[in-house]
């Protein structure tokens, strides 16, 4: 029983925080575009108002598909969080975890039937260029510490310092990964505002909202 109120817990404070820094995002490029930038909690607000939307179907959808891999999105950020107080803060079991958000973010733009949606699709292929060399980045990550334990990892960095000075590379992957999958980043070709919203682009109303969760949760 208190293992699932720490879930519980996990998930929320995760949405939370993260919707928050994405909000706290948005408003640092409105304010390098000059501009006043929506309130902090502009993104937390969205992802709660998109629950109580009229949701609609477009017709080249693939019903059980176009529903389901948002499902699945949602439940694979939410084993994230399972992550830590399960699998006691395993590293491998986390990439494991992205892993799996890959494949969904290559098919969830063809689910729709929408050009926008299948192009994200081909872009999300095109962006495991930066993925790749994260999954090295473990092997250097694992042959320094001899250990895939996010808590003994942290041990031995204040015995030893930061990884990112005794491996840079694996820090440069690590950081060419999160610029890619920054919101409005000129390298986050997944959800390029020249798609609209990506794969995004066909769901509406409580489908969005739970993207908006999961990608909350992710971050």
């Amino acid at each position: 029983m208190n293992l699932m109120a720490d879930i519980l817990i996990n998930v929320i404070i995760a949405f939370l925080a993260g919707s928050l820094l994405l909000g706290l995002h948005r408003k640092v490029i409105a304010r390098v575009q000059l501009r006043p930038g929506p309130p902090i909690i502009q993104h937390l607000l969205h992802s709660l108002k998109f629950f109580f939307k009229e949701s609609s179907f477009p017709k080249t959808a693939s019903m059980p598909f176009y529903v389901g891999i948002v499902v699945i999105l949602a439940i694979i950020w939410v084993v994230g969080v399972i992550v830590g107080p399960v699998a006691h803060d395993s590293l491998l079991i986390l990439f494991g975890v992205y892993a799996v958000y890959k494949i969904v973010e290559h098919n969830s733009g063809s689910s729709s039937g929408s050009p926008y949606g299948k192009l994200s699709c081909v872009r999300a292929v095109l962006s495991a260029a930066t993925e790749l060399p994260l999954f090295a980045a473990i092997v250097l990550v694992y042959l320094k510490t001899d250990s895939m334990n996010i808590g003994k990892i942290i041990v031995y960095q204040g015995v030893h310092g930061p990884l990112a000075f005794s491996i840079p590379l694996a820090a440069l992957m690590f950081f060419m990964l999160i610029i890619s999958k920054s919101p409005y980043s000129p390298f986050g070709i997944t959800k390029g505002k020249d798609l609209i919203s990506g794969f995004e682009t066909e769901h509406f109303g409580f489908l969005r909202g739970f993207i908006m969760f999961s990608e909350s949760v992710s971050w």
